[in-house]
This record gives C-alpha cells, structure tokens and sequence, in this order.
C-alpha cells in the first residue's frame, strides 16, 4: 500500500496480514455463527428488493436483530430501518414490511399530488381548488407545486 516511503520510516510501520471479506461473493452464510451472517445477507440482496424480502422472511433470526447490527445494516446497505435508541432487539421482518407499507403510502400521496397539480396547471382546479383537495393553505400549496416542478397558473 505504501510504495514511495522513506526507508528510514519502515521498521516503525507494521506489516501484518488483514482479513477482508466481500458479502457479495459469499455463497455460503451458514459459516456465520453470529449476527454478522444476517448483515453480510442483507448487503448481499440490498439491490433486489424482492429478494431481500425473501431473505428476510426465510431466516427467523431476522425477527430478534441487536440494534447494533440494524444500525450497520442501515449504514452500510442504504437502508432506514428505524431504532428509537432505546430498544436493544429489532424485528427487522418487521420494520421492513412497515417501512414498505409507509413507501405505498408515501407514493400514493405523492400521486394524489401530482393529479391535482396537472388539475390546477391544465386550468381543471383554481389554485383555491387545489389547496382545499389536498387541504393546505394556498402558499403551501403553490410552494409544493413549485417545489414538484409545476408552474402556477396566473
């Protein structure tokens, strides 16, 4: 690793060997005897959802994760898993199905927005329209449509 290094500094630099492991080449996790066999699945499926949540629902050891190791799977695979702090084991089979349904949720929303925004930008809604199907007030309302890239009619 270090190629241009002063001789006189290498006796004071270590050499020492260093094990490194790649989730995504591990073909067999039984090896694992702790939780690490549950992370290195994860970052393994992170890119296939439906994988992942085949994963998850196979191993009952997903059901009792320490905090510790949700945190490193939220860190390391992108994901937002929540811990309040407090608890010290997670049903992540759990916490996935709720974070999946509160995505649902989320994209329906967003395309409720989205048709009442084309409505008040193809002239269907006023403005005043608009704001009261999605219920706020109109300066909330034309700064989300902004925010969403519409332009607000005159």
């Amino acid at each position: 690793m270090l190629e241009d290094i002063d001789e006189e500094l290498l006796p004071f630099i270590s050499d020492y060997k260093i094990n490194l492991l790649e989730p995504k080449s591990i073909m067999d996790f039984t090896k694992f005897r702790t939780q690490l066999k549950q992370l290195f699945e994860v970052l393994q499926n992170a890119s296939d959802k439906n994988r992942l949540q085949a994963v998850l629902q196979e191993d009952e050891q997903f059901k009792n994760m320490d905090r510790e190791t949700v945190e490193a799977i939220n860190l390391f695979a992108g994901m937002n898993i929540q811990t309040d702090g407090k608890e010290e084991v997670i049903d992540m089979c759990k916490a996935w199905e709720e974070q999946r349904e509160e995505g649902i949720e989320q994209g329906i929303e967003q395309g409720r927005k989205t048709e009442v925004f084309d409505s008040v930008q193809c002239g269907d809604y006023s403005t005043a329209r608009g704001a009261q199907k999605l219920n706020l007030y109109i300066d909330e309302f034309k700064k989300q449509m902004m925010a969403a890239g519409f332009s607000i009619p005159q």
